[in-house]
């Protein structure tokens, strides 16, 4: 009977530690702490840190929306749901190493949103992996209407140039949209580095960043951009045929790729 009741105080002992364990846990001020040990730049960042579940837009400025335990094709699921919903559109960063999803953008509007480079400059010191989503809102007409708007590439251009000679570093932009998601890159990142060599010969170290988003601004590339996208309106039949023919997309400044969902998460 003692032995009985012995192991009876144990179990109790038992259940009692691992409630103690999933109070501490499921804690929101002890889960925003793992994820600042995680990501430095969410210790140094001016707003609070807010555990969400599911991917969505935050519009305020008190909050840094984080998403956590949630993989790549899990979140761009989401990503593709919220494109019917949202209002405005919204910006992301996603860390592959930990499957965590940052919310990343502010001034939202219909059709644009700013990113918030000071944070995002603190997450690529830490992170050399990162994947870049926003989401285009709403239904638009035309198929031509759903490309990226030639601004993101001048973003692009910001965020890739001072790692783009370094193999190790990793950066992707996507762009979700209710048709599906494109993924645009630098088409020629030798003319990127050229471009980089003769900023720095003619006294412009540290500033090689802003005058390739400039140089990108030309009219030139502009007009060759959306000249390849008004080809890719003039293919006719199936909208599965428009993609066949018309991806990968290559112009001057970039290349773009583009797939449909699979809604099919396991």
């Amino acid at each position: 009977m003692q032995r009985i009741t012995e192991i009876s105080v144990i179990a109790g002992l038992v259940s009692a530690l691992v409630l103690d364990v999933s109070v501490a846990v499921s804690n929101p001020a002890d889960q925003t702490k793992v994820y600042r040990d995680q990501v430095t730049a969410l210790r140094e960042d001016i707003r609070e840190v807010k555990i969400v579940g599911e991917l969505s837009v935050n519009t305020g400025k008190k909050f840094r929306l984080v998403f956590p335990d949630k993989c790549e094709k899990e979140g761009e699921f989401e990503l593709h749901r919220l494109t019917s919903s949202a209002v405005v559109e919204e910006s992301y960063i996603f860390i592959p190493d930990l499957c965590l999803w940052i919310e990343v953008g502010y001034n939202e509007k219909r059709n644009r949103v700013r990113l918030d480079s000071v944070f995002i400059d603190n997450v690529l010191e830490q992170y050399h992996s990162l994947i870049f989503y926003h989401i285009h809102v709403g239904e638009r007409l035309g198929f031509e209407n759903y490309f990226p708007a030639y601004k993101d590439l001048v973003t692009l251009a910001l965020i890739n140039t001072d790692s783009i000679s370094n193999s190790h570093i990793q950066i992707k932009h996507r762009v979700v949209t209710r048709l599906g998601i494109f993924e645009y890159k630098f088409s020629n990142e030798e003319n990127v580095r050229k471009f980089m060599v003769k900023y720095r010969k003619i006294g412009l170290i540290g500033f090689e960043a802003q005058n390739l988003a400039y140089e990108f601004k030309r009219k030139k590339y502009k007009k060759n951009y959306y000249s390849k996208i008004r080809r890719c309106k003039s293919i006719s039949g199936t909208f599965q045929r428009k993609i066949n023919e018309c991806f990968p997309l290559n112009t001057e400044a970039l290349t773009l790729k583009f797939r449909t969902m699979d809604v099919n998460i396991e």
